[in-house]
């Protein structure tokens, strides 16, 4: 998951004319380097004719490709030769397989893929272990784990059993504290809006049950494991939660936009309404269906975006074809406007696809 700097940067990086280069590569599809290869084909064809902008492209892609090279993870890569600009971002799962040139790094497929893949903690913890895993996308991107040695069985009764029984709880609470700091300290790294919590017995339970608000309002939810349970079956089970939490609240999302509609609260939908309100600053929070795609046109010159025409409304000049969503995608970052996309909504469909809850 990238950080919000890092978008932020992307989404300002411009040029008066199309010289950035934004490549996504997934090694892991069969049909990648051929797919490239069909973009790389065609984007060359089409500038035959322009050779102030074919010359960067040829530049901006043996760079790319330089960069892509050896790499067996999902990668995005940002390249402007003429303006020394060159971003590489591996990715624990796949944003598809793209190349395109622009004016300005083409980030919606990586939008997409950081609300999609929202970085998210699990804690594996028993009465003696706990592993606290970062994971991103599909993958595991970092671990701490920490080890306290409990005893378990004590043989003697009456006032020594109590007595046993009392210096367990106090040390099982010291162990329960130590990994509480350690998942704050890491929560405070990451800033990761989810836990999900996991172990046999009741461990788990009691743990969660231990946290202070801040740290327990992030857990989604627990589910038993057996000790021995390997790190697949546990990211497994944690995605399948993490998906079914993200779907409630893509829906949620959609849900509280029709609402203000139909009260006649602060929200608009239809991607100019749209763009409008979060270019003057009052979206919340938009809510787009994932793959959507709107024809418009901008000119990059005064970087104004059109709706309805092909001419400039300020310089008269001819606008480039654009994607609408994209500059939807890249104006959001800029303003820092909260992004949801969500998938299967036939409600959001009927408003156009595209809406935003204002703040006035």
């Amino acid at each position: 998951m990238l950080e919000r700097d890092e978008l932020l940067e992307l989404a300002e990086t411009y040029d008066e004319s199309p010289r950035y280069l934004s490549v996504y590569s997934d090694p892991t599809v069969r049909t990648n380097e051929s797919a490239l290869y069909r973009r790389a084909s065609d984007i060359s064809k089409a500038l035959r004719e322009r050779r102030d902008l074919r010359d960067p492209f040829e530049k901006n892609l043996e760079r790319a490709m330089d960069l892509l090279k050896g790499r067996s993870t999902p990668t995005a890569v940002f390249v402007s030769v003429e303006n020394g600009f060159e971003r590489v971002f591996e990715l624990g799962a796949s944003a598809g397989t793209s190349m395109v040139v622009d004016s300005s790094p083409y980030i919606l497929p990586l939008l997409t893929y950081n609300e999609e893949y929202e970085t998210y903690i699990v804690v594996y913890i028993d009465e003696n272990h706990a592993r606290l895993s970062i994971v991103e996308g599909e993958m595991i991107a970092g671990r701490r784990e920490l080890s306290e040695s409990i005893f378990h069985h004590h043989k003697k009764g009456g006032w020594s059993q109590m007595r046993y029984q009392r210096n367990r709880d106090i040390e099982l609470k010291h162990f329960f504290k130590d990994v509480e700091d350690a998942l704050d300290e890491m929560v405070g790294k990451t800033e990761v809006r989810r836990i999900i919590v996991t172990g046999p017995g009741i461990a788990r339970e009691v743990f969660v049950g231990s946290l202070p608000q801040d740290l327990s309002r992030r857990v989604i939810g627990t589910f038993p494991v057996s000790g021995d349970a390997s790190d697949s079956e546990v990211l497994e089970r944690a995605t399948e939660m993490f998906f079914e939490t993200e779907a409630i609240e893509e829906r949620e999302a959609v849900e509280a936009l029709v609402s203000a509609i139909l009260k006649g609260d602060a929200a608009v939908y239809g991607i100019k309404e749209t763009y409008r309100a979060t270019e003057a600053g009052r979206s919340d929070l938009i809510v787009v269906a994932m793959g959507l795609r709107v024809p418009g046109w901008k000119c990059e010159k005064d970087r104004i975006v059109s709706f309805d025409s092909a001419e400039c409304p300020n310089c008269g000049s001819e606008c480039l074809n654009v994607d609408l969503v994209e500059e939807l995608a890249e104006k959001a970052v800029e303003m820092r406007t909260a992004l949801e996309f969500v998938k299967e909504q036939p409600s959001l469909d009927e408003l156009g696809g595209v809406g935003a809850l204002l703040r006035y």
